[in-house]
């Protein structure tokens, strides 16, 4: 299945016009963002931000589909769970919304997730149903 089909034309419409360059740029300033290279070129990147002393999302993570199944998003959400354990240990939970939970929540299930809740995110302005993916994250020995 690919992520499309999970969407509305006008949701998916809404998508593509939810983030324009100055957005990631802003992003870059007012969150923690990481590329994530492959083969030496940029295969896709992801972003962590602080929710209160215990709670951190990631609010957008992205990777060329043409990189899929090269482990590139486990080694991310594995790399991110020790870099919030060194930069923000009183982190406990990190969470995640999705509006294509059928096309991606295999992947947060596996990585350490579970689906917790039914939600909504706003792209362009549009109210999208989406689904929260939370994961505990333990103290490293």
């Amino acid at each position: 299945m690919d992520f499309h089909q999970e969407l509305s034309p006008s949701i998916v419409a809404a998508g593509v016009n939810a983030y324009m360059p100055s957005d990631y740029v802003r992003m870059a300033e007012e969150t923690e963002f990481f590329i994530v290279e492959h083969g030496g070129r940029a295969a896709g990147f992801f972003n962590v931000r602080r929710h209160g002393p215990a709670k951190a999302e990631i609010p957008l993570i992205y990777f060329d589909p043409e990189r899929r199944g090269k482990g590139l998003g486990r080694w991310s959400i594995d790399f991110l769970r020790s870099w919030l354990h060194t930069h923000w240990p009183e982190v406990k939970t990190l969470f995640l919304d999705t509006i294509i939970p059928d096309y991606n929540g295999g992947f947060y299930e596996r990585t350490g997730f579970l689906r917790t809740s039914e939600t909504s995110c706003e792209l362009s302005g549009t109210p999208v149903p989406a689904a929260r993916f939370e994961m505990a994250l333990e103290s490293e020995s």
